[in-house]
C-alpha cells in the first residue's frame, strides 16, 4: 500500500524517491518538533524521525 503510494508521488512530481524520503524526514521532524515544542535539533524530535525510518525498513 505505502509503495503504490510513493510510487504515485514519484509519478506526480518527476522527483526521485531519495528527494522523497529526504522531505518525509524533514516533515517529520518539523511535525515532531512542533508538537513537542522542543527545538529541531532535540533528541525527542530526532527519535520520532529515526522510528519513522525504522518502521519503513521492516
Amino acid at each position: 500500500m505505502l509503495q503504490s503510494l510513493k510510487l504515485g508521488i514519484v509519478a506526480a512530481t518527476g522527483i526521485s524517491t531519495d528527494v522523497l524520503h529526504i522531505c518525509v524526514g524533514l516533515a517529520l521532524l518539523i511535525a515532531a518538533s512542533y508538537i513537542t515544542r522542543k527545538t529541531l535539533g532535540s533528541f525527542s524530535s530526532l527519535l520520532v524521525v529515526l522510528a519513522g525510518g525504522e518502521s519503513r525498513a521492516v
